[in-house]
């Protein structure tokens, strides 16, 4: 009876850290990614009509390729909301993330995004980072290239 007993016990003993170790590593891979948000200036159009808009972003990017990506704009044909497929930490101030837009409303809809985030400072000198590129083509995360814009507010954080 005791050693039954005993066994039982080691078994929920064993299950219970198996259990917990399990719940501590999906916490820690939903904590571990990018996140920010932020203002900046970017170039819109094309290069015959180049246009500035101001963009403001917020974004939640996670180590298990999940999270979101919030961008509005002065221009309202560049909003969108995206879903994040894909992530890749470079550095520990840079990392890539991409996925694909999914806002009904936005005529950008089913297009992929693939963002560069530069994660410089906690007191904004010098300013953190921020690179978008829209395209037709499945991100990868791998190679982005991507023309960096500085935050004219807020903070980006690569953890």
């Amino acid at each position: 009876m005791k050693i039954q007993v005993f066994t039982t016990l080691t078994a929920v003993v064993i299950l219970g850290a198996l259990v917990l170790g399990a719940a501590v590593t999906r916490g820690h891979a939903a904590t571990s990614g990018a996140t920010g948000n932020g203002d900046f200036t970017a170039t819109a159009g094309t290069r015959k009509n180049p246009v500035l808009v101001d963009v403001s972003t917020q974004f939640t990017a996670n180590i298990d390729n999940s999270g979101e990506l919030e961008q509005k704009s002065s221009d309202p044909s560049l909003d969108f909301h995206g879903d994040i497929t894909c992530f890749q930490k470079l550095s520990p101030t840079e990392a890539v993330f991409g996925g694909i837009i999914t806002s009904p409303d936005s005529p950008l809809v089913g297009e992929f995004f693939e963002v560069l985030v530069v994660d410089n400072s906690e007191n904004g000198t010098p300013p953190d980072q921020y690179g978008i590129v829209i395209s037709r083509r499945q991100p990868d995360c791998k190679k982005v290239k991507v023309t960096l814009h500085d935050l004219t507010q807020g903070n980006l954080q690569v953890h």
